[in-house]
């Protein structure tokens, strides 16, 4: 979080004129990425638009807010919403850089669980999907992006005893 820190002072100090490394790409990515699951933490719309503002610009709030909202909100279990146990980015590879931005594909695992009355799912699922972030005055935000495929990797079905 320090080298973050650091490294947009210095990018606003020099008019970031370099183009970052693989791993500064990868701990900006992570931080901004693992900030859009924090969001759906939050209650209602309104607060979870709020959270996901200062990571996500544009067109692609609504877009993420859509295809999040859908995987972890349960329509036929009365909106009740999966809770998110663990998010694991296994893989962040470069695909193109540039001084003020950069493409990533990135693979991460969810593991959560979606509780009913008489029973509960535990799923973990692993997303693939490409994402680019852009240098927007003094931070970097996600810019566009798509989840390209998700797969479910473990699940189990269990009675809540009564």
């Amino acid at each position: 979080m320090l080298t973050c820190f650091i490294l947009t002072l210095l990018c606003t100090l020099s008019a970031c004129t370099r183009s970052l490394n693989s791993d500064e790409q990868k701990e900006i990515f992570s931080r901004l990425f693992t900030s859009i699951y924090d969001a759906f933490d939050q209650q209602d719309e309104s607060s979870i638009y709020d959270a996901l503002a200062p990571a996500v610009e544009g067109s692609l709030l609504q877009n993420l807010y859509n295809q999040f909202s859908e995987s972890l909100v349960i329509k036929e279990a009365e909106g009740k919403r999966a809770e998110v146990h663990r998010i694991q980015i296994l893989q962040v590879t470069s695909t193109e850089t540039a001084s003020d931005q950069f493409t990533v594909k990135a693979v991460w695992e969810v593991e959560g669980v979606i509780a009913h009355e008489d029973h509960r799912h535990e799923q973990t699922i692993q997303y693939e999907g490409v994402f680019t972030v852009s240098k927007r005055s003094s931070s970097w935000k996600l810019t566009d992006g798509a989840i390209l495929r998700q797969r479910r990797t473990a699940g189990s079905w269990e009675v809540v005893p009564q």
